[in-house]
């Protein structure tokens, strides 16, 4: 059903794309404009994975490290972009949203030893099963200028210049046998981050057979952000070891977008249908992304059993890449 209510959603912005762009008629004089939604399909990979170690000693961590799953995800983008009528010069605005990117795994074993744990209470391998979910919440607007510095009736490069805001929110919890059967260590942390900073890049287009051509972007910003984490670790569900909150502070976080895709354009003289409306172009686009944030994931780690506060802020990359499907209306 939530497949279907996501399938449901995506036809109907573009329906909806679709009816503004009929019933639209702006004046070639004042420039042009461009809707767009996209479907994305990205896989998704972080920083420090791993959640347990199978070991073969009891006393020993002599054996493999467990990581979490991996997989894909479904998000969507809504672009608005006006082209000024000089043809050189363009404005963007454009949402990016994955509602909820969710990752989960579980391993059992006889000797588990944990990797994400408070030290103070850690012991010998145990038996039993240990599981890991990680869920991710992001949203980035970007605004968006572009000024076209190379023109050629086959191929086009433009600069990119603006700004952008992102959010990203994290959540894990890490479940892990102590103390023997059914007592079990609960780790959950909860991070956000929120800022906005300036955006750069170029793209370009190569037009190599009449409507078909290769689109290439790559863009860049440091994101100003404020980083809030908190930790809590509990004992068989109800003992209090750790609640500790780090004081939101600020730091930069880079973020980076690299698109290739491939574009068939074409007008469609829509006046003899529709009384009102004139040429209409149409675009459909089918590519590859990559879309990074360093260090934009956080967690609170635990490292000393002789000191319980022994502690630091373990910082992870997150990436999310893989196919996307645009499709446009200009008018």
């Amino acid at each position: 059903m939530t497949k279907m209510r996501k399938y449901r959603f995506i036809l109907l912005l573009l329906g909806m794309f679709f009816t503004l762009s009929l019933r639209a008629h702006i004046d070639s004089a004042l420039g042009t404009v461009n809707v767009s939604g996209e479907w994305l399909y990205h896989f998704l990979s972080v920083d420090q994975p791993n959640f347990i170690i199978d070991s073969t000693d009891v006393d020993e961590p002599i054996g493999s490290r467990v990581a979490n799953d991996q997989g894909w995800h479904s998000g969507y983008r809504v672009s608005c972009t006006y082209n000024f009528c000089d043809s050189l010069n363009s404005f963007t605005a454009r949402w990016t949203h994955f509602p909820s990117l969710s990752e989960h795994n579980s391993h059992s074993g006889s000797l588990l030893m944990p990797i994400v744990t408070f030290p103070v209470d850690s012991g010998d391998g145990e038996s039993g099963i240990a599981t890991i979910r990680d869920t991710f919440n992001s949203a980035f607007v970007d605004l968006l200028f572009s000024r076209e510095i190379v023109r050629h009736c086959s191929f086009g490069l433009s600069l990119l210049g603006g700004v952008q805001l992102g959010y990203l929110g994290f959540f894990q919890e890490i479940t892990t046998p102590a103390g023997g059967a059914p007592s079990v260590h609960t780790i959950v942390t909860h991070s956000r981050l929120r800022g906005g900073g300036l955006e750069a890049g170029v793209s370009g287009f190569y037009n190599f057979w009449n409507c078909f051509s290769f689109i290439s972007s790559f863009q860049s910003s440091w994101l100003y952000s404020e980083v809030a984490v908190n930790s809590e670790i509990t004992y068989n569900y109800g003992e209090l070891d750790v609640k500790t909150e780090s004081d939101p502070y600020w730091r930069l976080i880079p973020t980076t977008e690299l698109r290739l895709g491939l574009s068939y354009a074409r007008p469609l003289n829509l006046a003899r249908f529709f009384r009102g409306c004139g040429c209409v172009h149409f675009d459909i686009e089918l590519g590859y992304e990559l879309f990074i944030i360093q260090e934009g994931v956080e967690r609170i780690f635990f490292i000393d059993d002789a000191n319980p506060g022994g502690s630091y802020s373990q910082e992870m990359d997150l990436s999310l890449n893989g196919p996307y499907l645009h499709i446009g209306v200009s008018y």
